[in-house]
């Protein structure tokens, strides 16, 4: 299946698709329903998987399962379960991961890489940060998620690039390492994912 039909199979329940192949960003945007989402992901990932085995390119997707009146937790259950269907070589990081520990477990049998960002260094996070702590170290990413989930001690403030050092000094505590050895491992866990 092309992009251009991808588009064009796009429904008011389904995201729609933009893909510039200049930056290789696949965008997604809309929403995407339980009962629809498995069939509407399901070309895409087949699609991206083709692109970059031919095109030897990475390429960026970000897919959102959006839900109502229903929780986070059954987006991320869901999207597992389209991932473990799939089995595609295509990388895939949990951008914004706030899974408990059975969903990392599940997502690290699909060596997915798992994104960190402001809701770490929440007081109400300790739960978030038990998961983080038993996370693979070669598999996490800092993440800044620009204007949101801004880290404390800016919380409440519109987030910017530069308080990932904010993310990355509480990911050096969890690890109980120095924050240089965070900062450098997360960045080559960044250069290997994007293939940098």
């Amino acid at each position: 299946m092309t992009i251009e039909k991808l588009q064009r199979s796009a429904t008011a329940s389904t995201p729609t698709v933009d893909f510039d192949p200049t930056s290789g960003v696949l965008r997604l945007s809309g929403e995407s329903y339980p009962e629809n989402a498995f069939e509407y992901f399901r070309p895409l990932l087949a699609w991206a998987g083709n692109y970059v085995s031919q095109a030897r390119t990475p390429i960026v997707a970000e897919i959102a399962l959006s839900y109502l009146n229903t929780s986070s937790i059954k987006s991320v259950m869901d999207l597992l379960d389209i991932l473990e269907a799939r089995q595609d070589p295509v990388p895939k990081d949990f951008h914004c991961f706030g899974g408990d520990a059975n969903d990392a477990r599940r997502a690290q049998a699909l060596d997915c890489y798992f994104g960190v960002d402001g809701p770490l260094t929440y007081k109400n996070a300790q739960d978030l940060r038990d998961v983080v702590q038993t996370l693979p170290r070669d598999r996490v990413l800092i993440e800044t998620d620009c204007p949101y989930l801004t880290p404390v001690p800016h919380r409440g403030k519109p987030n910017r690039p530069g308080y990932v050092t904010f993310v990355n000094n509480m990911l050096a505590s969890l690890w109980g390492v120095e924050i240089e050895e965070a900062a450098a491992q997360t960045t080559r866990n960044a250069e290997r994912f994007f293939r940098l």
